[in-house]
């Protein structure tokens, strides 16, 4: 199995997160891991604007093609019921992406919100094609708790074998 792990994260624990998830795809096979990157826009305002326009969010070179890929591990963090500007944008850029499993992990503070971002992603990832997506919700309170993640990636395990 071939996986990309790909994420952006505002405090960390969305890094985190990806990077646990990349370390159980190594031990099952060819594993690569990208954080996405603005290019230029790093203040707020462009940040504000970027959040109400993702075509204009430029990124830093990742794989866009899932050609070679069997599963796509996303990282997104949940502010106000949406992901960043710059997974929106990752996903507008997707190619590749019918028959592919795609994790949408979600790392949110409000379950409401997560919800609602699942549905935008979903949404968002059908019009690049017609992937399988698979939802895991990591409240952001959760992330270092013992063994939370461990259960919780073994059982996003199990439900792509």
């Amino acid at each position: 199995m071939k996986s990309l792990v790909i994420y952006y994260s505002h405090r960390g624990n969305t890094a985190y997160v990806a990077r646990c998830f990349f370390e159980a795809f190594q031990k099952r096979g060819e594993a690569n891991i990208f954080e996405l990157k603005y290019i230029g826009g790093e203040n707020l305002l462009m940040r504000l604007l970027y959040r109400f326009t993702p075509s204009r969010v430029q990124l830093a070179t990742v794989p866009f093609d899932l050609e070679d890929y069997n599963v796509l591990c996303l990282g997104i963090p949940v502010i106000g019921g949406y992901p960043s500007s710059a997974i929106t944008k990752y996903i507008s850029l997707c190619e590749n992406t019918s028959g592919k499993k795609v994790i949408c992990c979600y790392v949110y503070g409000v379950e409401a919100s997560a919800d609602h971002c699942a549905t935008y992603i979903e949404k968002q990832l059908k019009r690049r094609g017609t992937p399988e997506v698979i939802n895991v919700f990591v409240p952001w309170y959760d992330v270092l708790k013992e063994n939370f993640l461990d259960t919780m990636i073994n059982e996003t395990f199990k439900r792509i074998s």
